[in-house]
């Protein structure tokens, strides 16, 4: 029941101990939706939510429409989740981790000054398999916009109290990037 009517946008496995296991999801729509919530009737909240026992149990630790999950590949208490509802929401953001969920914090960039949390959108994470300090965050404009891309940024010390952060040169994309829109790193390449 904690994922009726929802989809999964990303599932971590832990290399280390393949029973934990961390899962991000957002709405899942098909047919009729409740008026003002962009949602099925009934659905549960979405967030990220972890397991202990290998996918038997979940629980919810952060609320919200998680478009990206991304784990330092040697370290599973390391996480970020984007929190990147596509209509926008007070809650969106990019989220961090460095105990397993049993705390996060909101790690703010300089995407701030860019756009604010109700008309920013969808959000991209990629850390490089060869270097975990090196984490890429992309944020989109909300659907109503359909503007395109926030920006995209880097950061080479990603697990740093504050992070700090490089814009890369963002791309021209058309106006579909509040849905399709997603942030690979190249794993034969070094950082």
């Amino acid at each position: 029941t904690n994922f009726a009517e929802t989809s999964f946008s990303y599932i971590l496995v832990d290399p280390a101990n393949p029973l934990n296991v961390a899962a991000s999801t957002v709405r899942g729509i098909m047919g009729q939706v409740s008026a003002g919530t962009n949602a099925p009737p009934g659905a549960p909240p979405t967030g990220v939510f972890l397991s202990s026992n290998g996918g038997t149990n979940f629980t919810r630790v952060l609320t919200g429409a998680a478009t990206a999950l991304a784990m330092d590949p040697a370290n599973f208490n390391r996480q970020y989740a984007g929190l990147g509802e596509i209509y926008g929401d007070p809650v969106n953001g990019l989220y961090r981790t460095t105990n397993g969920w049993g705390s996060h914090q909101l790690i703010n960039g300089p995407w701030i000054g860019l756009a604010t949390p109700t008309n920013s959108g969808r959000i991209a994470l990629a850390i490089a398999p060869s270097n975990p300090n090196t984490l890429y965050v992309g944020i989109a404009y909300n659907r109503p916009c359909g503007c395109g891309l926030v920006g995209i940024w880097q950061t080479s010390n990603a697990w740093s109290p504050t992070p700090t952060w490089a814009a890369l040169t963002t791309p021209s994309v058309g106006p579909y990037s509040w849905y399709s829109f997603e942030l690979v790193v190249d794993p034969g390449r070094r950082e």
